[in-house]
């Protein structure tokens, strides 16, 4: 099968330990479950003899967490299923990480998720995503990858078009993101190309930080009243709720030029998979990104790119928490005339 990557994507493992702090761990497969309880775990790896899973409502499997992070996460970094059992006894999830799949009329995308702690440190120098792709589609997994084959694409107001469509579409935006000089005018450019292609004029004069003040306030407000989540959301409520109460509340997208490179390999690598998709289309989801390029910004002095990839790692964990993510999508509008208004 045909892998379609970024031609400058590049990562490589930095063992930061960052994937087994503060996520949701599951849903583990029922095999790995009875493997790990067959293998007496409990006798060998002591952290897990005061409980290592746990079932949510729904019946899932999930990895239990001891003060924000996995349960088999050693002391240095590393995962003691892989150490005393080996790879193939972690879940499906944790092998896969940190690339994300999508089908699509190509074959399947394969970006680099930001989230990973360490992606900031590998994203010009590490392997090419290339080297590790046909290991990831051989994967079992109990989560069936991502497809867009039969979806409408929504690229503004009433306007869809279909996958085939998109994906000859996507190289010119991707192409206007990486000659953008920042994420700010990237996205404008994204814009005024649609709008090209549409024969559309789409911005509006409502003022940015008007929409940005409203999605900031509004997140923080809906997100300090969710006091009773289950523990495994604690972590994750925790690190939203500061990160939006740190946020500078003067939008000005303040980085160094290495941090400005890091933002735009991470918004092409969404366009390539599609993440817009699963929050209601290009301009929310771009909206989205062009969002964090602002909460996540420099105050007195521009941002570099050793704060910047673990600050983008740790929001983007605690925001795909279920939770937080709902209440994210729930401000899709605002969020899309972010896109307009850019």
């Amino acid at each position: 099968m045909t892998v379609v990557s970024l031609s400058d994507a590049k990562w490589s493992c930095s063992s930061c330990g960052d994937c087994c702090k503060g996520f949701s761990f599951g849903p583990v497969e029922e095999h790995v479950v009875s493997g790990l309880m067959a293998a007496k775990i409990e006798d060998i790896w002591h952290p897990s003899r005061q409980g290592w899973v746990e079932k949510s409502v729904d019946g899932e499997w999930f990895f239990k967490q001891v003060s924000g992070h996995c349960v088999f996460l050693r002391e240095d970094n590393l995962c003691a299923i892989h150490d005393l059992l080996g790879e193939s006894a972690k879940p499906w999830f944790c092998r896969e990480y940190p690339f994300h799949l999508v089908r699509e009329p190509r074959g399947v995308a394969v970006r680099v998720r930001e989230d990973c702690g360490g992606y900031y440190k590998s994203f010009s120098s590490g392997h090419t995503v290339q080297d590790s792709a046909q290991a990831l589609l051989s994967l079992p997994r109990i989560v069936p990858v991502q497809s867009i084959l039969d979806r409408t694409i929504i690229i503004g107001p009433g306007l869809g078009v279909s996958a085939e469509n998109w994906v000859e579409v996507e190289p010119l935006l991707l192409q206007r993101v990486k000659d953008a000089p920042d994420i700010h005018r990237a996205v404008n450019s994204i814009r005024s190309a649609i709008d090209q292609m549409t024969g559309r004029d789409s911005k509006i004069s409502t003022p940015f930080r008007q929409i940005y003040l409203e999605i900031l306030t509004g997140v923080k407000a809906r997100i300090e009243s969710q006091s009773n989540l289950p523990n495994r959301f604690r972590t994750a409520r925790e690190d939203m709720l500061l990160f939006l109460s740190r946020a500078s509340r003067e939008p000005e997208g303040r980085y160094t030029p290495e941090a400005h490179d890091f933002w735009s390999v991470v918004l092409r690598g969404r366009i390539l998979g599609k993440r817009f998709a699963a929050f209601g289309g290009l301009p929310s989801g771009i909206g989205l990104s062009l969002f964090e390029f602002h909460l996540l910004s420099g105050k007195s002095s521009p941002m570099t790119l050793e704060g910047l990839g673990p600050s983008l790692s740790q929001w983007r964990r605690a925001l795909m928490a279920p939770p937080f993510w709902e209440v994210l999508k729930s401000y899709q509008n605002q969020f899309s005339a972010l896109y307009f208004c850019a």
